[in-house]
């Protein structure tokens, strides 16, 4: 039996691995970052507890939009 050691890279945004380091750095470099001192803008629905959509600034001027479904209502 033979004993085969690879070494793996992994892109510490994703956790994509890859044994091409190459590659794992142009994966790094691909992400978006969330500007640290740019805006979020929360919006709610008519009554709820928690925003629904949040807008976020990244570095690179650009916004991303998320949207929640919260599914069970906190616990008292």
């Amino acid at each position: 039996m033979n004993v085969i050691e690879r070494k793996y890279y992994t892109c510490e945004k994703c956790g994509r691995m890859s044994q091409n380091e190459e590659k794992i750095k142009e994966c790094e470099a691909s992400h978006l970052m969330v500007k640290e001192d740019g805006t979020i803008e929360a919006m709610y629905r008519k009554g709820a507890t928690c925003p629904e959509i949040l807008k976020i600034e990244m570095a690179d001027g650009s916004f991303a939009t998320y949207q929640f479904d919260r599914r069970e209502e906190a616990k008292e």
